[in-house]
Parts: structure tokens; sequence; C-alpha cells
């Protein structure tokens, strides 16, 4: 019944990619993740959300 809560220690970026186009994404606002969550936009093909795919970078 109890729980176990693990952190991940390991601190790299994680690089972002775009659901739809597998490009890297841009965060929409300086302030995502800090007072807003975080959204996402693609350049080239013009999605906007707030999924995104992770890459760890080795």
């Amino acid at each position: 019944m109890g729980f176990k809560i693990t952190f991940n220690k390991n601190l790299s970026y994680r690089k972002k990619l775009c659901p739809n186009c597998l490009n890297e994404l841009k965060l929409e606002s300086p302030l995502a993740g800090l007072i807003v969550p975080e959204s996402y936009f693609c350049d080239k093909c013009g999605y906007s959300g707030s999924v995104a795919l992770e890459v760890n970078q080795s």
C-alpha cells in the first residue's frame, strides 16, 4: 500500500519533437513552465499545443 517516489537525477536537456512532423519544437512563451503551462510551437507544420515527444540527448 506504500508509494515509491523516484526522482530523475539526470538533468540533461531533452529535445522536444513535434508529434506531427518530428521537427524540433520551440516554447511559445519565455515563461512556459514557470508561470504558465508549457506550450510548444512547430515552425515547419504550424503545430501548437502542449504534447511533445521527448528525445534523450546522449
